[in-house]
C-alpha cells in the first residue's frame, strides 16, 4: 500500500506544485484562482484514490473465493469506491454548474 501511495504522489505532486500560482488583484480573482487550483489538482487525486480503493476491493473479492467474510469485505470496499466516485463526480458537476451560473 505504501508503494501505491508513493506512486500516486510522485505523479501528482509536480502538477500540484506547478499549478500553485494564485494570482489576482481583488477578491473575486483570488477566489477564482484558488477554486481552479483546487479543482485542477485535488479532484483528480480524489478520483484516483477512489478508483484505487475500488480496485483494491476487487482484488480482495477475487482472492477470497471461498471465505464469505472476506468476500463481503471486498464487496463493501468496491461499493464504497463506486459511491466515492459518484459523490466526487456529483460535487464536481455541481461546482461546475454553480460556477457557470454565477460567472465565477
Amino acid at each position: 500500500m505504501k508503494k501505491i501511495i508513493l506512486l500516486i504522489f510522485s505523479f501528482t505532486i509536480p502538477s500540484i506544485v506547478g499549478a500553485a500560482t494564485i494570482t489576482g488583484s481583488n477578491f473575486k480573482e483570488i477566489a477564482n484562482s484558488t477554486a481552479e487550483l483546487l479543482i485542477n489538482s485535488i479532484v483528480p487525486l480524489l478520483i484516483s484514490l477512489s478508483f484505487l480503493w475500488f480496485l483494491f476491493g476487487l482484488t480482495e473479492f477475487i482472492r477470497s473465493a471461498g471465505d464469505t467474510k472476506a468476500l463481503e469485505e471486498g464487496r463493501n470496499k468496491m461499493l464504497y469506491g463506486v459511491v466515492g466516485l459518484f459523490v466526487i463526480f456529483s460535487i464536481w458537476a455541481l461546482v461546475g454548474v454553480l460556477r457557470k451560473t454565477f460567472g465565477i
